[in-house]
């Protein structure tokens, strides 16, 4: 899980915008690796949501969650300007602590 400094204090995680071209899978491993300094291989789809931008902008998110597991553990390595904070976390250890909305409902359902 990430924490992001946009809502700091709140968890979230790793993410980002599908590049031109890239499948969804392909995002999400890039994004981990990016954000964390992490390889992961996917263990299966978790969820997807839809929700209007929160910013006011005129398009929808659209979000698909995995499930993964590392490759390689080497050194977490976060990116500064997108989180302040990580926590290998279990479902029910997050379950107590301050989640941005849709991240409750995929880890929790």
């Amino acid at each position: 899980m990430r924490r992001t400094l946009s809502s700091a204090g709140i968890g979230d995680f790793p993410g980002g915008t599908v590049e031109p071209g890239e499948a969804p899978e392909a995002t999400a491993v890039r994004e981990v690796a990016e954000e964390t300094g992490l390889r992961v291989r996917l263990a299966g789809e978790r969820a997807r949501q839809s929700w209007p931008d929160r910013t006011g902008k005129p398009f929808t998110v659209h979000a698909a969650y995995y499930d993964a597991h590392p490759e390689f553990l080497g050194d977490l390595q976060l990116n500064p300007a997108e989180h302040d904070d990580h926590r290998w976390l279990t479902p029910a250890d997050a379950a107590g602590l301050p989640l941005s909305d849709h991240v409750r409902q995929v880890l929790l359902g």
